[in-house]
């Protein structure tokens, strides 16, 4: 596990970007403020999260349909920003 405030990059085999993972101090601000449970339920389980993800990795689009806007806005934000 990292310590808080530091960051480690990873290179994969066959990918030219490193994927660095960085564990926030106390004091920096979190990456995302929505609780992944609360995504969860609103896709309807870790399975669907899980392949809203890989369609995102592997095709880059989406459509994302919901008939509130804060609902549609909190799962936006959390698969835009776990994909960064």
């Amino acid at each position: 596990m990292l310590q808080p405030g530091h960051s480690i990059k990873i290179s994969c085999l066959g990918h030219e970007d490193p994927v660095i993972v960085h564990q926030p101090d106390v004091s920096e601000m979190p990456f995302l403020d929505i609780y992944l449970s609360y995504v969860i339920d609103l896709v309807g389980g870790p399975d669907n999260l899980l392949y809203l993800l890989t369609s995102l990795l592997m095709e880059h689009q989406m459509l994302l349909v919901s008939e509130g806007k804060l609902l549609l806005a909190c799962c936006k934000s959390m698969i835009c920003r776990s994909s960064c």
